[in-house]
């Protein structure tokens, strides 16, 4: 197989009709997990993203003939400031020219990004998300980096800029904008786990000069929605990471711990929505916003309470002032100087709380903060450890933080997700402290060791055969027959449990982080997440049990046999009545 390398695209130069076939086969496994209404496609019109060539290659050994012009040679800058893991960083990127540098919050990611402007004078853009990421880029850049506006100049400089400013832009049509985004010819994007948004994504392939590309982001392939094919796509897989344990070794980020507290105020009430759920359980919450406010009483000073909605940012802000707390509240709506004065104001002590929406939870650098409260409870995996980086920040004085978090019992909603979120805080090597005893890791498998690699080989890295795959499954799993389906967890500690026994199930309750393999046909056929199965037992101590769609009785129970008698009365009864009726007629 022959492939040829563009800037944004590539495409199949050679390749016999089995390696065809394989190959888009391949493309259209990385999307299996992806939402079952997601439009988009990775092999379309004859090509697909550049940035998936390095997984060709490492999975057909395809050969790949660059077609890319480098757009100015590298010089030798002085890089001796940063740190060496950082350097290693911007050898990598200078080498492979695209993919994801995979750092920790707090590891220097800015700093990778300015050696690496520093080392190709070229023209830059330095992707952010929001305005005040921009204003703070701008501000760092300008000690190191000379900070310039593109617009008609031809020559070297950075521009920073937001992806909703030039998303617009390219919406519209904008002659302006698309011309600056021709003249791009070295691309870095902040917090790149935003790629995958189909409007960020048509954005970045609209740069058909950009040699270099670039990702910083410490959660590059955790997205909810399984889209993350396409981050790799747009810029490439990981090029470089560090460690936490490794920063924390050199004094680069604090020690620390999640302790969960539990609350058992929630009952297991049906409710229409999730968004009637949260609210109720959630915001409104009385007692649990109580609990939320004594965390914060007793957290270590300063500290920044996590919500998710500004009702409950509000509700808690007012509750800490009448507790005598000297609080402030952010959201949105708050301009960059009210924002600034109030995060200066906590760092100098003046503030011992301040209440946000996830405004905070990215790109904002708080070294004094000794406390993070997560109020907003959820599952988001990229949210959890983004609020956990806001913590981690080394500082004179300070080594250690704690985050504090509220394990909801009693709503199997809500318990799954205090489960998930543990789990993110173990996945960012993070001891976690509070989980209830039921909900610990009773031994066997663990995540590492039996089921991370089965995600990890999808993305960034290549996929294993369908008959590795399906050995690798037997050996664990028992044969498959022919339309069995199993639902794989990645971990004990992803695993359901009910009445202290693991269990499998389907259908909306289904965890996020799961895979779903039929054998059909011959083969191992992955499912997409959400799609029902009836699901089989793992291990010995699953209960096994089918489990119906939410909106279908269970089997045994009265409205089980109710449809089965509706179903039978006009599957058998009336057609045995009308027949009855045309024998006696005749």
């Amino acid at each position: 197989m022959k492939l040829e390398l563009g800037n944004v695209w590539a495409k199949v130069l050679e390749a016999s009709p089995t390696e065809q076939a394989e190959l888009e086969r391949y493309l259209l496994d990385l999307l299996r997990e992806a939402p079952p209404d997601e439009p988009r496609r990775l092999y379309e019109n004859g090509r697909f993203p550049a940035g998936l060539v390095p997984l060709l290659e490492q999975r057909f050994g395809a050969e790949v003939e660059d077609a890319r012009e480098e757009p100015c040679e590298a010089v030798e800058a002085d890089l001796g400031w940063l740190y060496a893991d950082q350097r290693d960083a911007v050898r990598a990127a200078l080498s492979e020219t695209r993919g994801v540098v995979k750092f920790p919050m707090g590891a220097g990611k800015t700093h990778v990004a300015m050696g690496l402007m520093l080392s190709v004078p070229c023209r830059w853009l330095f992707l952010v998300h929001r305005r005040a990421l921009r204003t703070q880029a701008l501000e760092r850049f300008a000690a190191k980096v000379l900070a310039t506006r593109l617009q008609s100049d031809d020559g070297p400089g950075v521009t920073v800029a937001t992806v909703q400013g030039l998303a617009a832009g390219l919406r519209d049509a904008d002659p302006a904008t698309l011309a600056f985004l021709g003249r791009v010819q070295g691309l870095i994007f902040d917090e790149c786990h935003g790629v995958a948004a189909a409007g960020t994504y048509q954005l970045l392939q609209a740069m058909p000069n950009a040699f270099y590309r670039v990702g910083l982001s410490a959660t590059p392939y955790q997205r909810g929605d399984k889209l993350d094919a396409f981050t790799v796509g747009a810029i490439g897989p990981t090029i470089a990471t560090v460690s936490v344990a490794e920063l924390q070794a050199q004094g680069r980020l604090a020690v620390g711990k999640a302790v969960f507290t539990p609350f058992d105020g929630h009952t297991d009430e049906g409710f229409d929505s999730w968004d009637l759920l949260y609210q109720r359980a959630i915001v409104s919450n009385d007692a649990r916003n109580a609990l939320v406010c004594d965390l914060a009483e007793k957290a270590e000073k300063p500290a920044l309470v996590f919500v998710r909605l500004r009702e409950h940012g509000a509700r808690l802000e007012a509750l800490l002032h009448e507790r005598g707390q000297r609080v402030l509240y952010l959201d949105g709506e708050f301009g960059d100087g009210a924002r600034g004065q109030a995060l200066a104001a906590l760092q100098e002590g003046r503030v011992d709380v301040v209440v946000s929406t996830g405004i905070l939870e990215q790109g904002v650098d708080l070294p004094a903060l000794r406390s993070v409260v997560v109020a907003a409870g959820g599952k988001a995996e990229i949210s959890v450890i983004q609020r956990l980086g806001r913590a981690m920040r080394a500082a004179p004085g300070k080594a250690s933080f704690a985050l504090c978090d509220v394990w909801d019992s009693g709503h199997p909603t809500l318990e799954r997700h205090s489960r998930l979120r543990a789990t993110a805080y173990r996945k960012a090597e993070i001891p976690v402290e509070g989980v209830p005893a039921r909900e610990e890791p009773t031994g066997g498998p663990s995540s590492e060791a039996v089921w991370a690699d089965f995600r990890a080989r999808h993305l960034p890295g290549s996929a294993p055969s369908d008959e590795a795959l399906m050995a690798e499954l037997e050996a664990k799993l028992g044969p498959l027959q022919e339309g069995h389906a199993r639902v794989i967890f990645r971990s004990y500690d992803d695993w359901p449990k009910r009445d202290g026994k693991y269990i499998a199930f389907g259908h909306g309750e289904m965890p996020e982080d799961f895979i779903v393999a039929e054998y059909k046909a011959g083969r191992l056929q992955m499912m997409p997440s959400g799609k029902f199965v009836p699901a089989a037992a793992l291990i010995p101590e699953i209960e096994q049990r089918e489990w119906y769609p939410e909106d279908m009785p269970q089997p045994g129970s009265v409205g089980d046999k109710i449809a089965k008698f509706v179903v039978w009365f006009f599957a058998i009864g009336i057609p045995i009545e009308f027949l009855l009726r045309f024998l006696l007629r005749s």
